[in-house]
């Protein structure tokens, strides 16, 4: 298995063969078998994700929260039309006005199962499909549009979006430069995200030995 890190969205936009943008952290980390395809690109989200290339000495690659990747990505003088799939609200679309990006198509996917629910208009003019569905929900997604739809590239940010539409949800920045977000984050839904965090701490143990033999690379 080779996992492949980037953090440059216009280097990820530019390179032909990867398609899906996900970001590496404990979550991915401790599902890596289904996150890691040929298709798939990895961004370092979260001190995990950071201290596992660190052990892989794979050096030269920052910690970028989700929200930061998304700006790289709308600021990009080569995002001009995107796609939205999952929640976004106005100040999400001002940001991406003030930045002269189009939203031509958004699907909020309240009652979303599956991919059957989705179908993208014409994508001959799309420079990217922003995703903002909770983990695995957006990936899977991704994976199945990337075969339907072959050339368009996906950036799946999670609840990043949702920051734009709602700062007070955004951690205060020495918290993102110690790498605590996660730890932030727990004043809200607790007893979810922990039991996530527990699942996710469980899972990655049991894929140790599967990380331990895999190789990483940057794109």
């Amino acid at each position: 298995m080779t996992i492949t890190v980037c953090n440059n969205i216009e280097h990820f936009l530019e390179h032909g063969h990867s398609s899906v943008f996900v970001a590496l952290n404990l979550f991915s980390l401790a599902n890596i078998k289904s996150f890691e395809r040929p298709c798939t690109t990895f961004w370092v989200d979260g001190v995990v994700g950071e201290y596992f290339l660190k052990l892989k000495r794979l050096h030269g690659v920052q910690r970028s929260p989700g929200i930061f990747m998304l700006y790289q990505a709308i600021s990009s003088s080569k995002i001009r039309k995107i796609i939205m799939l999952g929640s976004a609200g106005a100040g999400f679309s001002d940001f991406c006005s003030r930045h002269d990006v189009a939203i031509i198509q958004h699907e909020h996917l309240y009652n979303f199962d599956g991919v059957s629910d989705v179908q993208l208009m014409d994508t001959s003019c799309v420079d990217l499909v922003v995703l903002s569905l909770p983990s695995p929900k957006q990936e899977t997604l991704a994976f199945k549009l990337v075969k339907a739809y072959p050339g368009l590239k996906f950036l799946c940010v999670g609840g990043a979006v949702s920051m734009i539409d709602h700062p007070k949800l955004r951690a205060p920045l020495w918290v993102s430069v110690w790498g605590l977000e996660w730890l932030f984050r727990l004043r809200s839904d607790t007893k979810r995200r922990l039991f996530r965090l527990a699942s996710s701490g469980a899972g990655l143990l049991f894929g140790l030995r599967y990380l331990y033999d895999s190789e990483c690379r940057h794109l």
